[in-house]
């Protein structure tokens, strides 16, 4: 994760000055709806059967899981 797509942020948690530990990022996905929170009529769609497959209706709500 590089941080290069809108969907992926990071999170760098709270480090005390006396912490011996180096802070650590963590990463966390951000769902496409609320990057599109208001929807458009007369959107593009997926097909019925792939619609099942990938989860959601609209390819703009489809969020592939990042590569292991």
């Amino acid at each position: 994760m590089d941080g290069t797509s809108p969907e992926w942020r990071s999170y760098v948690n709270f480090r005390s000055p006396f912490d011996p530990c180096p802070a650590r990022v963590k990463w966390y996905d951000v769902p496409p709806e609320v990057m599109h929170p208001v929807q458009k009529s007369a959107r593009k769609q997926f097909a019925p059967q792939e619609a099942l497959r990938k989860g959601t209706l609209w390819p703009e709500y489809d969020s592939p899981y990042p590569p292991v």
